[in-house]
């Protein structure tokens, strides 16, 4: 039996069961006509439901991951990442289930605590552990296997990364200190308190992430022109991911193109929250960058001395996850 932790994001979701994290693309579409289904799957995966506590998937398949966008370009959705967002509710199982390989066939899954994060645990936790709590049977790439997952403990965003920080020294213990997530659809900024407890005054969401950075880079005049057509989003991440600066087949250097917009870009997404922390600078200790565009707007934080880019920016958060879980079911096995 091992914990599970889940960060589920619009643009990638994260997994961390065991030792090792792994993460894939927040891409999900249903395969109304398996036939339609692309052998190659990516960092992703084809999940069917066969049958368990969630009788409303029975019988439905899904591609997840890289899987979606391969089989279903242009019809594939995103995890929605927003305070009101259902999303992560509604693909809460099928992206866990995801991040289940079964190594054999029927292997059974005992999970007696996953602990994941959402925007607003008060709003939506009820409805997410209904949707991942029980007993699942799934074909996951064509190998059936059973998930049990007996409890799920839900955190506020950030709180696991805070927790990540804390083991690696980044955050000085006994202090108020901030986090800045710079997500695929937005930013938020909160600060925790020396407990790790959300300081509710200080949350502030801006809706600028890194999707609006790519998407003004493929609206660019030059690429379009160089292009003859709007570029695609996901060449962009790949360019941007890979470090080459360079679009698609066609090796287009974008280089230029995505400096002026990242500078533009990485301003208005800190604005808020560091405004925000201008008013709390004598509570803060430490500001840490996370998220999959912590690498990009970290150019800004090397001009200011309190904020720091964390260890492992994109994974911070479900690796905290992870301690959390492995201690809590340490902790219950004491006990037992």
């Amino acid at each position: 039996m091992q914990p599970y932790a889940l960060d589920l994001g619009n643009g990638y979701t994260k997994f961390s069961r065991g030792s090792t994290p792994q993460m894939i693309p927040s891409y999900i579409c249903e395969a109304l006509d398996p036939s339609e289904l692309c052998d190659d799957i990516g960092y992703g995966a084809i999940i069917k439901y066969l049958g368990g506590d969630r009788q409303d998937l029975a019988g439905r398949i899904w591609a997840v991951g890289d899987a979606a966008q391969i089989s279903f370009p242009g019809a594939f959705s995103r995890v929605v990442d927003s305070d009101n967002s259902t999303g992560k509710v509604d693909f809460a199982l099928h992206f866990a289930l995801a991040g289940l390989p079964p190594m054999s066939h029927g292997q059974h899954f005992q999970i007696p605590m996953m602990y994941a994060s959402l925007p607003d645990p008060a709003l939506l936790g009820s409805a997410f552990k209904r949707a991942v709590i029980g007993t699942h049977k799934f074909a996951h790439n064509g190998i059936e296997a059973i998930a049990t997952i007996e409890d799920v403990i839900i955190l506020h965003e950030g709180q696991g990364a805070f927790v990540y920080a804390l083991s690696q020294g980044v955050f000085p213990s006994g202090t108020a200190n901030a986090i800045i997530d710079c997500g695929n659809g937005t930013t938020i900024a909160q600060a925790f308190s020396p407990n790790g407890h959300l300081i509710p005054k200080s949350r502030t969401v801006s809706q600028v992430g890194v999707f609006h950075l790519l998407k003004s880079i493929a609206s660019d005049i030059r690429l379009k022109k160089a292009l003859g057509k709007e570029g695609e989003i996901h060449l962009i991440q790949q360019a941007i991911e890979d470090g080459s600066l360079s679009y698609g087949s066609r090796n287009i250097d974008i280089s230029n193109i995505y400096r002026e917009h990242r500078n533009r870009w990485a301003s208005q997404a800190l604005k808020k929250a560091l405004e925000k922390f201008s008013t709390m600078k004598d509570e803060i200790d430490t500001i840490l960058l996370i998220g999959g565009g912590a690498n990009i707007v970290k150019i800004l934080a090397e001009k200011k001395d309190s904020i720091e880019l964390c260890p492992e920016p994109q994974l911070a958060n479900v690796l905290g996850l992870a301690k959390l879980a492995d201690k809590r079911i340490r902790s219950l096995r004491s006990v037992a």
